[in-house]
């Protein structure tokens, strides 16, 4: 049985995907942090399976770009700021 803590195979897959994808970006944290909604989203809308995304999404520069210009534009909002600024005031307690 597995725990709230335990990650499955697919979700150390996706965060290892993810992880890469924000270092071959040269994304900021405020960026990265929000990868993980913006590919699941992504993959709803385009019936593509997540871990195929984050696959494609490392291998084309197209798909690449695409999506780090999005996680980029979307740091910039309101609302991510206020996530990061969330984030980080939990991180500190």
């Amino acid at each position: 049985m597995m725990t709230d803590n335990e990650m499955t195979v697919e979700d150390q897959i996706f965060a290892k995907n993810l992880s890469q994808f924000a270092r071959q970006h040269d994304l900021e944290p405020i960026e990265a942090m929000l990868l993980p909604g913006l590919f699941r989203k992504a993959s709803q809308k385009t019936d593509v399976k997540l871990l195929d995304l984050t696959t494609r999404s490392l291998e084309a520069a197209e798909v690449g770009e695409y999506l780090a210009g999005r996680a980029r534009a979307l740091a910039t909002t309101d609302s991510a700021k206020e996530l990061w600024a969330e984030y980080l005031q939990e991180g500190a307690a």
